[in-house]
């Protein structure tokens, strides 16, 4: 069992575990399930460890209680007729029909799904998903374009934009003027989106996430908070 360290701060115990290696430069993570690593030089004391995770305990508390305040994480999809899916923040209840022409379209409160093989899953899978690609590389870019001009004071060239099914991310940015959205991020609401293509575009003037690069995402989206709290309480990320 590895080993336990654990410093105070404001009157809670914050655990963590050390894990050495041959690297240059200290690393804390935060996991769902709370806990604290620490990957560290080799040659690194464990006091000074100590002191550097004292130094981020404010941070590594806000991470805590960000997951803390996260829903459980809904079950997998089983692509079956009733399950509910979300479009743009809205739930709709899938129905399947057999056709030869496959086709997926929404209507009212339903998803419909026209299939050959309305029975086989995987198959309902792979069409529901590239549906899903197909809507997110629209809206994606309506939602760029948009974004993009609130922003046109700042003379940020027009980025790029690809997207692509991610785990962990809702989207990421490359100083080549690339901008790559989570597929998954067209289930969550129009501000949702908005926000994290403000976020990736605020990153072309500002490559970290410094007390600059927030006072100006802060000047671009003063509600960007809010908007970032309602995105991690949506459970969709597959």
């Amino acid at each position: 069992m590895p080993t336990l360290y654990s410093i105070q701060h404001d009157n809670q115990l914050i655990e963590y575990q050390i894990h050495y290696s041959k690297r240059k430069t200290l690393a804390i993570s935060v996991y769902p399930d709370r806990r604290v690593i620490v990957k560290a030089p080799t040659e690194l004391p464990q006091t000074t460890v100590a002191d550097i995770v004292q130094q981020r305990a404010a941070w590594i508390q806000r991470k805590q209680q960000m997951f803390a305040a996260m829903p459980a994480k809904a079950p997998p999809l089983r692509y079956v007729e009733g399950e509910s899916h979300s479009f743009l923040g809205q739930a709709y209840v899938m129905q399947l029909r057999q056709g030869a022409v496959e086709r997926v379209y929404r209507q009212a409160d339903c998803l419909t799904v026209i299939s050959r093989r309305p029975y086989d899953s995987v198959h309902l899978k792979k069409q529901v998903q590239a549906w899903y690609r197909q809507q997110a590389l629209i809206i994606f870019q309506q939602r760029l374009q948009h974004c993009h001009a609130q922003m046109r004071h700042l003379d940020i060239p027009f980025p790029c934009l690809a997207v692509r099914q991610m785990k962990r991310r809702w989207g990421s940015c490359s100083l080549k003027g690339k901008i790559l959205l989570n597929t998954t991020l067209v289930k969550t609401p129009l501000p949702c989106i908005d926000y994290v293509i403000i976020h990736e575009l605020c990153h072309f003037i500002e490559f970290n996430h410094s007390a600059a690069f927030y006072q100006l995402l802060s000047s671009i989206m003063p509600d960007w908070q809010q908007r970032k709290t309602e995105l991690h309480q949506i459970s969709v990320l597959e």
